[in-house]
């Protein structure tokens, strides 16, 4: 591997190489955590949580690092809403439910799970530690959707601080894969964030072939019970029009 000559290049490539080496380590230490005979399930749980954490921010960091090219793949995005739910729960105390569908599209998996953990962690911001947040991922055949609602102040009501910058990273993920990212009234009283992205067809499997819905309303990171919520279906998803506006730069304030 070339040496850079430039000061500055040269500083970069030593950088990456140490949080290279950082994450390997972190990695390492959970990986002892999560086999060791001295720890519950619950620390097992936490540990493989900081693994599958340090395994995006490694490909985050690479994302970084090298030539941009064409990342499309073809994955579930019902999968990684349920990662994204599950890294969430174990770091706040605000309910987090999620009802998801078996959901296939093909766009850039880093990108997409940069989207998702923007827009609820957003949400979680917004409803705060005694609120709630319901994350769904449903399709039609046509498009995929993810929708991530909360019960905070909603439009207008909070400053747009760093929500606007995860705003602006979904809403650019959106763009570059013809997709569309809609904010507006939620049913939780607060705001809803809509990102359609177009559907694929799952591997071996006909096309319009659908997988039915799964139900995870699983405690808070201490345990809290959570109460029943109404499902989401495609319909709501898909045709619903409530008040709200396209997430741009000229739409209103939004807490989520």
């Amino acid at each position: 591997m070339d040496v850079p000559t430039d000061p500055a290049a040269l500083r970069r490539r030593q950088i990456s190489h140490d949080i290279d080496h950082q994450l390997a380590t972190i990695m390492l230490l959970a990986s002892l955590i999560d086999t060791a005979d001295d720890v519950g399930p619950v620390s097992r749980q936490r540990a493989r949580q900081i693994i599958g954490e340090a395994r995006w921010l490694e490909r985050l960091h690479r994302a970084y690092a090298e030539p941009p090219s064409d990342r499309a793949e073809l994955f579930r995005l019902d999968l990684v809403a349920r990662e994204v739910v599950e890294a969430a729960r174990l770091s706040t105390a605000t309910a987090i439910d999620l009802e998801a569908v078996e959901s296939w599209v093909r766009a850039d998996h880093l990108a997409c799970w940069r989207a998702l953990r923007n827009l609820v962690g957003n949400a979680v911001r917004s409803a705060g530690p005694a609120g709630r947040v319901r994350v769904g991922v449903v399709g039609d055949g046509t498009w995929t959707v993810a929708l991530v609602d909360d019960d905070g102040p909603g439009f207008g009501a909070a400053s747009p601080g760093t929500q606007s910058l995860g705003l602006g990273i979904a809403h650019g993920f959106a763009t570059v894969w013809d997709g569309h990212l809609d904010i507006r009234r939620g049913t939780l009283g607060g705001c809803r964030a809509r990102l359609r992205l177009r559907a694929a067809t799952a591997p071996g499997a006909a096309p319009g072939l659908r997988s039915e819905a799964t139900r995870d309303d699983c405690s808070g990171p201490h345990g809290e019970a959570r109460g029943p919520e109404r499902s989401l279906g495609a319909k709501e998803a898909l045709g619903a029009r409530a008040s709200g506006a396209s997430a741009n730069s000229s739409g209103p304030s939004c807490a989520c």
